[in-house]
């Protein structure tokens, strides 16, 4: 299940054709070659891989695309959090393994979860680095394996501020 998938790096720095360069992230072949049902997802509002690359790869697909989803209202970031997306998920999971999968439920978020924020600042809290907080959401990054490899000078770099 792709998110937000980009075709290749060069094609996203908007250097596609650039002669002698080889772009080792081109996803364009290798959707060609995917065999098993593809749900490729993407906001619509997505701030940083622009949704013409999801488009472009569903129409690679050589094999039974099962869905392009877009996602309306939702960036980069929150695909993952949205109902409309979980849903359409567990549909295709259930489509995979009819008898593997679960009925989904009614979801809510915890009462103290109110987004990507929550998460970032709760852990960084965890380490006494909450003041890192407000940089890396500003920069982008919001993956906790992403910020487990951060140290200190990594966290400064990204915008925090000393206590």
């Amino acid at each position: 299940v792709p998110q937000a998938p980009i075709c290749s790096v060069l094609a996203l720095a908007g250097r596609a054709n650039t002669p002698g360069v080889r772009d080792v992230f081109d996803n364009k072949p290798k959707v060609k070659r995917v065999q098993c049902p593809l749900l490729i997802a993407h906001g619509n509002d997505d701030e940083l891989i622009p949704v013409q690359h999801s488009k472009a790869l569903a129409k690679l697909c050589r094999a039974k695309l099962w869905r392009l989803l877009l996602v309306d209202d939702v960036g980069h970031h929150d695909l993952d959090m949205d109902d409309d997306y979980l849903d359409e998920l567990a549909a295709f999971v259930k489509h995979l393994a009819p008898d593997k999968a679960i009925e989904t439920k009614q979801r809510e978020a915890p009462s103290q979860y109110t987004g990507p924020a929550d998460v970032v600042r709760a852990w960084l809290d965890t380490i006494n680095m909450a003041q890192y907080t407000d940089g890396l959401l500003a920069n982008g990054y919001f993956g906790i394996e992403f910020m487990q490899g951060l140290d200190e000078i990594d966290l400064q770099a990204a915008g925090g501020d000393d206590p």
